[in-house]
């Protein structure tokens, strides 16, 4: 989904559409790229619908704040209001540098330590560790 599509896309639309995507991935019956297709598509507009609901919770914030004379022109549906200073903008969203679909970052990229500790499963004739042998 393009930016200008989703420019004019409603909160209530995209998750219409989101809705949509899910319920036509848990039904099945989709080929392998129109699943993957329906999985990008509901990933972008679950990330549309996140930034409008963080853009909308920021408006909430930004209200809560407002003095009692903005508050009072906002009742009064003064124009003035709306003209005021709306503060900071909602902060942005990085975009990710890959698409959804592209798996892990590369090993040199990872952040944080490498793992340590024993190997998840033991070598062929090694013996096996005495909590799990009765399994």
């Amino acid at each position: 989904m393009n930016r200008a599509a989703k420019a004019n896309l409603s909160y209530e639309e995209a998750y219409r559409r989101l809705e949509e995507a899910v319920a036509e991935l848990s039904a099945g019956g989709l080929s392998l790229d129109e699943a993957l297709s329906r999985f990008e598509q509901g990933m972008a507009l679950a990330d549309y619908c996140g930034r409008l609901l963080d853009q909308a919770e920021l408006r909430v914030q930004q209200v809560g704040h407002l003095a009692p004379e903005a508050l009072d022109a906002l009742v009064s549906g003064d124009a003035a209001a709306s003209d005021a200073d709306p503060g900071p903008p909602p902060p942005a969203r990085p975009e990710p540098a890959r698409g959804p679909l592209a798996g892990p970052a590369p090993a040199g990229r990872r952040s944080g330590p490498a793992p340590t500790g024993p190997a998840r499963k033991p070598a062929p004739g090694a013996p096996l560790d005495p909590l799990f042998d009765d399994i």
